[in-house]
């Protein structure tokens, strides 16, 4: 624990240090991002336009416009590579941006030359994303006529906000959502968050939609499923592919093809399927994937495909990409899915990719550096163009500053060439020693105001002089912001509000007014932030702002406040605290009679193995999924339920303030140790009846006989017939493949015929699904006829979730002889002073006895109270004095079989009143919103009325009920957290109990 505060304090030494000299390098930062960009030779970036907050952007068909979306709810129009100062349209007022939230995507009408429409995806204050079209005047430059098409399911989460729009070449508008850091979304059918949406220009749905019969209403625009983060997609304007940029979690970062129907693995997968995952129904692996130790974020999309390409050949029809942390822009071929490496490199935060239909290749970077942030109006649009020439150009200008007496003024170029050199230049004489794209002059005097700055860039192929960038002295120092609060290095926990509040005073103007200030917060994950509030200038000295806990789940994260002051002549200074999470530790367990078990569980979307430790925010939610079924070896595991008696696989908390054990609890239900299927072979023969010439036991069914199967039933005209039964290891939709050659094979699975391959045809077809649950056992039979032909040929094989396509193993195959029982039935009543056990089995003529097992509810640990020998009957029962009334009890039974194998019944539940006559427990009590309580009764229902009735009287529900059974599940559903008393009256008895939901 020492070395763990040890390295904390470094860590807030170094920050520390880092604030000292923030204000020092403040106009370096900005000067910075012009130094260092590096493209192919050939290649030159030029810059186009500065001063924007971009998000995305597009080019019209003729490349005549370039819309570009700013995410404070503004769209701003490039016309032939000039910016117009003035927005097409604002609706900052209308919109959230907290966070990744905002005005973050746009896209053209493909009938835009005639249209005009362009359709945008933004955050409303309930949030909710809003897709909606405008249309354009190219005469006033203006957007309006604002149609909705769809207003969105609603985020929790201020981040994980997708939006990625594209036209496909079937016309239909497909749109990429975020699952608003919510994993388990990508995956819920019913959630249109973390899917790809497909609609027509109205918003209307298409019937052609892969869902369209499943669902009903909005969730038919569901077109492809299981996306964490799509922030960035195109579509190949000739070939109509479709790839789609998935931001990562802790591992990888995707590039995914989308197909209709598809599903992409959030958040059971992320990158590569991992051994022992099981992958969802359609899943696809993604075409391309990296590691986090090349990136953190990819975003940028763009097929280089434009009508007249300008590019090299083999630059054509390539895939371009980017990650925001590691600066640089990549390439892949679509066709073999091979990465073929850097285009661009110490790039600023690229964002967003336009190709313009006459070649040129056109980015947005967002600017600042990652480790200390800046304003929200550093983004500059960028073109890339090959021009051929290795001379040395000139892409962005050195620019005119303003700085203080006794201060440092920074001066940077932009240039594209090979092997340049920089000689810069103070009002036309060669300064010494500045071989640099950065020129600094330190301790500037009053006197160096005007000086006019240029450099003069070399190579062998030529040399180019830049523009002048004069350096204005003044004698005024910049302003003093001071934040008052957060203190700096102070703590948070998250779903709170975080309140702040400072001012600034300057020698001449004095005290500021608030309209001189400038309030940014920026959420640090690692090496990288997500934006929290943007800067928004003309704020009050002081606000609040509320720490989201559906936000990155890393314990590795902190919030930094700035505050920018800005004076009258212009002069700028900026502060900044920093707040840190409080932590504690969640202890993951899965459990098993009690005891630790290495069953891994899905810890937000990471398959995590457990048992496990970690730190995590307080205030943060966590989402935890536990695997319904898990094999360990020969052994399968089912889930029960978690600690608290939740009994639903996914388990959502909000990091509580001290550290917390949560657990899974797992029961053993099953050993797979079969030894194959019965086969009887009989020769001269077509049927499968009468007596076999031999009877074998075959541990799987893949055969290719040229001789004889068996000795003495011949190599023609023989039949064989296998029978037992097949047992899953995983629960869930199966395949069955039957393959034989020039014979009839005909497969029957539980008494049905399930594929029929008459002499070696397809009736029936050679492949078919079913559903099936795990450890159950399922009556197979399988017939073959070898009629004719020098080779026979059968085998059977099964694929499923976490199982590829195989020959079904010896261990899932048992012979009919070998097979334990089959429980039908099992019930406890209380009878008399005790409690009675009844079960019904299908005795299947191996069984040894059945043992009687128990646990007080709650309790870890099962214990063995009777063991009952077999007696060929179908039923048995066993009666338990020792047990105490008004205490609820848990049985199971363990049938064992001769040979030492065993198999569980169900979990079932017991309780002996010390009201003789009628009585009943509420199971689990509390309990959680929306799911359901379990009545468990000392004795049959019978008829009863069971209402739920609020502390006000109201009666929420009410049912009448007749059965025979001692157990009644009552639904929660639409009831709102509160105290409430379920009333049962049964005949003369009526009962009243308390019951809290929560």
């Amino acid at each position: 624990m020492a070395t763990a505060i040890k390295a904390q304090l470094n860590v807030f030494q170094m920050k520390t240090l880092y604030k000292l000299l923030f204000v020092a390098i403040a106009l370096l930062c900005t000067y910075a991002q012009l130094t260092a960009q590096t493209f192919p030779a050939g290649f030159q970036a030029t810059k186009v336009a500065e001063g924007l907050n971009p998000t995305d952007m597009e080019f019209s068909s003729d490349g005549q416009y370039l819309f570009i979306a700013d995410k404070t709810g503004k769209v701003f129009l490039v016309e032939n590579d000039v910016l117009l100062a003035t927005p097409l349209m604002d609706i900052s007022a209308a919109i959230m941006t907290d966070g990744e939230m905002g005005l973050t995507h746009l896209c053209l009408d493909p009938d835009f030359a005639t249209n005009r429409h362009l359709y945008v995806y933004y955050t409303m204050p309930n949030r909710r994303n809003r897709v909606s079209r405008f249309t354009f005047d190219p005469v006033a430059k203006t957007l309006g006529s604002e149609y909705i098409l769809a207003n969105l399911y609603p985020m929790t989460g201020d981040i994980h906000t997708g939006g990625a729009m594209n036209f496909g070449k079937d016309g239909k508008l497909y749109i990429a959502t975020g699952e608003s850091s919510h994993p388990e979304w990508a995956q819920d059918i019913y959630n249109q968050l973390g899917k790809v949406l497909r609609m027509n220009k109205d918003g209307s749905i298409p019937t052609d939609n892969p869902f369209y019969n499943v669902l009903t209403d909005s969730l038919r625009y569901i077109y492809a499923l299981g996306f964490r983060n799509p922030f960035a997609a195109d579509v190949h304007p000739v070939t109509g592919r479709y790839f789609i940029c998935d931001v990562g979690q802790n591992t990888y970062e995707e590039i995914n093809e989308v197909i209709a129907g598809g599903n992409y693995g959030w958040a059971t997968v992320e990158g590569p399927i991992q051994s022992g995952t099981t992958p969802p129904d359609n899943y696809q692996n993604p075409i391309l994937y990296y590691s986090h130790d090349d990136g953190c974020a990819i975003v940028g999309a763009a097929f280089y495909a434009p009508a007249q390409p300008t590019f090299p050949v083999q630059y054509l029809d390539k895939f371009f990409y980017s990650d925001y942390c590691n600066q640089t822009i990549r390439y892949m071929d679509p066709d073999s899915y091979q990465d073929l490496g850097v285009f661009g490199s110490n790039l600023k935060r690229p964002v967003a990719f336009a190709v313009k239909p006459s070649g040129e290749f056109y980015y947005l970077d967002r600017g600042g550096l990652p480790q200390h942030g800046e304003e929200d109006l550093d983004g500059i649009l960028w073109k890339v163009e090959y021009t051929g020439s290795l001379a040395p150009v000139i892409g962005a200008q050195p620019q005119t500053m303003i700085t203080s007496v006794g201060g440092t003024a920074s001066f940077s170029v932009l240039a594209n060439g090979l092997g340049i050199t920089y000689q810069w230049m103070r009002n036309g004489v060669d300064i010494p020693d500045t071989d640099s794209s950065t020129l600094v002059l330190s301790n500037v005097l009053l006197a160096d105001s005007g000086t006019a700055i240029t450099v003069r860039v070399t190579n062998s192929f030529g040399t180019a002089t830049s523009n002048a960038a004069i350096l204005r002295v003044t004698s005024r120092l910049p302003p003093v912001p001071v934040i008052a609060q957060p203190a700096d290095g102070s703590t948070y926990v998250a779903n709170s509000f975080l309140a702040f509040s400072g001012s600034a005073t300057d020698q001449v103007d004095g005290v500021l007014a608030p309209n001189k200030l400038t309030w940014k917060i920026d959420f640090h994950h690692d090496e990288h932030y997500h934006p929290g509030l943007d800067a928004t200038p003309g704020n009050a000295v002081t606000g609040s702002f509320f720490l989201a806990p559906n936000i990155e789940v890393s314990d590795t994260v902190w919030y930094r406040i700035y505050l920018t002051a800005e004076n009258s002549l212009g002069l700028k200074s900026t502060v900044y605290h920093e707040v840190f999470p409080q932590k504690v530790t969640l202890h993951i367990r899965s459990l098993v009679a009690g005891r630790i078990a290495a069953i891994p569980l899905n810890l937000d979307g990471t398959i995590t193995g457990a048992p496990v430790d970690k730190l995590s925010v307080k205030g943060v939610i966590r989402n935890i999924v536990a695997q319904t079924s898990y094999t360990i070896n020969d052994t399968l595991f089912t889930f029960l339920g978690w600690g608290n008696g939740n009994t639903n696989p996914s388990l959502s908390i909000t990091t509580p303030n001290t550290d917390t054990t949560i657990t899974a609890v797992y029961d053993k239900t099953a050993i797979f140790v079969g030894e194959g299927l019965r086969g009887e072979y009989r020769k001269n023969s077509s049927v499968f009846t009468g007596t076999a010439t031999v009877t074998r036991i075959d541990p799987v069914i893949d055969f290719s006989w040229t001789g004889e199967p068996a000795p003495g039933v011949g190599t023609q005209n023989f039949s064989v017939l296998w029978e037992g039964y097949v047992q899953p290891r995983t629960t869930g939709m199966y395949t069955f493949y039957l393959d034989n050659a020039i014979s009839t094979a005909v497969l029957y699975l539980d008494n049905r015929k399930f594929i029929d391959r008459s002499n070696g045809g397809v009736v029936g077809g050679t492949a078919k699904d079913t559903p099936l649950i795990a450890g159950n056992k399922y009556k197979i039979r399988l017939e073959y006829w070898a009629n004719f032909g020098a080779t026979s040929t059968i085998n059977l094989k099964w694929s499923g979730p976490r199982v590829f396509k195989q020959v079904i193993p010896m261990s899932s195959l048992y012979a009919d002889a070998a097979l334990p029982v089959r429980f039908t039935e099992f019930v406890v009543k209380p009878r008399n002073e005790a409690l009675q056990l009844t079960w019904k089995v299908e005795d299947l003529g191996n069984v040894k006895g059945y043992a009687v097992e128990k646990r007080k509810s709650g309790a870890a640990t099962f214990e063995t109270i009777a063991f009952i020998n077999t007696t060929g009957s179908n039923t048995y029962t066993f009666g338990d004095a020792a047990v105490k009334t008004n205490t609820l009890y848990e049985y199971r039974i363990r049938q064992v079989d001769l040979d030492g194998r065993a198999v569980y019944s169900s979990i079932r539940m017991g309780r002996l009143s010390a009201q003789a006559d009628f009585d009943y427990v509420i199971v689990p009590n509390p309990a959680d919103v929306n799911r359901q309580v379990q009545l468990i009764f000392t004795q049959a229902i019978g008829q009863a009325e069971i209402l739920l009735i609020s502390p006000e009287g109201k009666t929420m529900s009410r049912r009448r009920v007749t059965s025979t059974g001692q157990t009644l599940e009552l639904p929660l559903k639409g009831i709102p957290a509160g105290t409430y008393y379920i009333k049962v009256i049964q005949g003369r008895s009526v009962l009243v109990k308390k019951l809290l939901v929560q």
